[in-house]
């Protein structure tokens, strides 16, 4: 089994509500024989250790990830300017764009 996926992984500052939050953007296509990946490092020990960065309270962590499955349906969409316009202002209107021949 085969799919794409994007991931996103967290750990939040708990004295102010935040997260710090790690993604790159990429969707990487993933096979079951290499069913691990990850970041190499979130945040460096000594960030997390220092008690005023929220990260470590009381010795608790919060932390999480987000995976974003896409499906693959086969079909692609592309959206090209051809033409330059004067004063670099493009208006792009394009109804029913998905449903284009």
């Amino acid at each position: 089994m085969e799919f794409n996926a994007q991931f996103s992984f967290l750990v939040s500052d708990q004295f102010r509500d935040k997260y710090l939050t790690i993604q790159d953007g990429t969707i990487r296509r993933y096979h079951e024989s290499k069913a691990e990946w990850g970041v190499p490092r979130l945040l460096s020990l000594d960030v997390f250790n220092d008690v005023s960065m929220g990260y470590l309270v009381e010795d608790c962590c919060i932390s999480g990830s987000e995976v974003l499955v896409i499906k693959d349906s086969g079909r692609t969409e592309c959206l090209s300017m051809v033409k330059k316009q004067l004063n670099n202002i493009y208006i792009w209107k394009i109804e029913k764009f998905s449903v284009l021949d």
